[in-house]
């Protein structure tokens, strides 16, 4: 491959650049698509509303002639007989007009897209890496409304923010970089595109539990700023030991930061000399921060399991024993103890976390045993958190006060 730089490079890109633009050329703008529309109902069978105007295949044909001549080659793709076929037809074999013109639009925004995404390709092999990222968002911000408070000194933190999320999990090999495809279909570019829309009424609620959402963005820095208590830009495992309330252990807490800062020291690939100073380093940045809080925030997805799977499976081995969750509970236990609670037998819930995942292998637990139990949640909540186990521990009393609130 052409060297970047290099004159053959350059002609690369030129041409790669020239392609997209080209393929952009081809695509219907929002002016074509609102033509598309009335050229559908004109065509279609009348009805009492949108949703009940069809069309036979007949019908379908003759749009696709009439769009030719409005549009030219642009709308050919979305008029052959298989797109016909996609849809739920009637007893007279007709379609309704409404999800064939949603189709259109899905179809093309993907395409656009895809087109956009591209563009920010660096190197050219269909993947995006970090400084990609960063200039796709750099381009995207001014478009979309629920960021138009977006303060200047806060857009730095919020696209680390954003560009955490789409990494976390799109790349699962963390090779630093995400396909551009599997990034088009994934649900947290769809979330990070849902800000595209114009602001509700109900303003920055319509988005609540968006990941992407200006308020969800400060609750994230906000977090990270509170807990570094000596504002040095780094939490130690002191200062992350009051995440979440202070449930996490103290043991886990000191895997998490030798499998975790281990991690970002060889992304970050530093020099000889800046080698030495990475293996004393033992705090954590924002970024690394940021993939802490994906993987705790969504510890059903099994990207997050994966990550916390990493950090009990301490031998690399790729498999946890029934010794490895005793010495990770057992830490939890202490902590009961100390919290003044009911003396309980540490063997009984290994064994109940046992029976929990049901691993394929009686001896062994695998990475695929814990994403198949559906229960790889609560495994590492009883694992890492005082407070996850006190849930767990106390769930059918809890259960039974949300009964009584509904009941009222």
């Amino acid at each position: 491959k052409a060297q970047p730089k290099t004159a053959a490079a350059l002609v690369s890109k030129e041409a790669r650049l020239r392609f997209l633009q080209l393929r952009h050329e081809m695509l219907m703008d929002n002016n074509e698509l609102e033509n598309l529309w009335f050229v559908l109902r004109e065509y279609a069978s009348a009805g009492e509303d949108e949703t009940s105007e069809r069309i036979d295949y007949d019908r379908f044909c003759q749009i696709s002639v009439k769009c030719a001549e409005l549009f030219g080659e642009k709308s050919l793709p979305f008029f052959t007989p298989s797109t016909f076929l996609k849809f739920r037809r009637d007893e007279l074999g007709c379609i309704s007009i409404l999800p064939l013109f949603h189709y259109i639009m899905r179809k093309v925004s993907m395409q656009q897209t895809r087109i956009y995404l591209s563009y920010h390709d660096s190197v050219g092999d269909g993947y995006l890496r970090e400084s990609d990222l960063d200039a796709y968002i750099t381009q995207m911000l001014p478009s979309l409304p629920p960021l138009v408070e977006l303060e200047s000194n806060m857009v730095p933190q919020y696209k680390r923010i954003a560009i955490r999320k789409l990494m976390f999990f799109n790349d699962p090999h963390r090779r630093n970089r995400v396909s551009i495809t599997d990034l088009l279909v994934s649900p947290q570019l769809a979330e990070f595109l849902e800000l595209r829309q114009e602001m509700s009424p109900e303003g920055e609620a319509a988005l609540s539990g968006n990941w992407f959402s200006l308020s969800n963005a400060r609750r994230v820095y906000s977090m990270f700023l509170e807990l570094d208590e000596d504002m040095d830009g780094m939490l130690t495992k002191e200062e992350l030991a009051l995440f979440g309330g202070g449930g996490l252990t103290k043991f886990f807490l000191e895997i998490l930061f030798e499998e975790h800062i281990e991690v970002w020291n060889s992304r970050k690939k530093p020099s000889a000399g800046g080698r030495r100073r990475a293996a004393k380093n033992t705090r954590m940045d924002f970024p690394a921060f940021l993939e802490f809080v994906l993987a705790w925030e969504n510890r059903k997805h099994e990207h997050s399991l994966a990550y916390f799977f990493r950090i009990f499976d301490r031998r690399k081995q790729g498999f946890l024993t029934s010794h490895d969750l005793f010495i990770f509970f057992r830490y939890v236990h202490e902590r009961w103890v100390e919290g003044g609670n009911y003396e309980l037998n540490v063997d009984d819930v290994k064994d109940e976390l046992w029976d929990m995942i049901k691993p394929e292998d009686p001896l062994k637990v695998t990475l695929k045993d814990l994403v198949a139990c559906k229960m790889g949640d609560t495994v590492i909540s009883i694992l890492t958190d005082i407070t996850g186990f006190w849930a767990y521990d106390s769930r059918e009393m809890l259960m039974q006060e949300k009964e009584e609130e509904t009941e009222e």
